[in-house]
């Protein structure tokens, strides 16, 4: 069976928004409460601000803003899983493979159509 390759814009487009969402989800009501204390605070709006540069990205010819925004997420998905590395607790770190490996993708395809 051949892959369906017309799909692959939708693909695409379908991980940009969940992974937009994801972010949302998970550092939206710590990025509004302004606590410039800790590195965590950081790691969130440039993950929340990497998501939308994705997003924002799949508009543009050129997929330099894909590719760095892709670079991003993979460099703070990276940090995100060493901070909470717990053989214990495997599934708290499940989103952020994903999330890098999304990450990875959108690094090495751009805004391939």
């Amino acid at each position: 069976m051949k892959p369906l390759k017309k799909l692959l814009p939708v693909a695409l487009w379908l991980l940009r928004c969940s992974v937009l969402l994801f972010a949302y989800t998970v550092f939206f009501d710590e990025i509004l409460s302004f606590s410039f204390k800790g590195i965590h605070y950081f790691v969130s709006v440039g993950f929340f601000l990497s998501t939308v540069l994705l997003f924002v990205g799949g508009f543009m010819k050129k997929p330099s803003m894909t590719v760095f925004s892709g670079l991003v997420l993979l460099i703070l998905s990276g940090y995100k899983i060493f901070d909470l590395f717990d053989l214990q607790a495997l599934v708290s770190l499940s989103p952020f493979v994903v999330v890098a490996a999304v990450g990875l993708l959108f690094a090495a395809v751009g805004n391939k159509s």
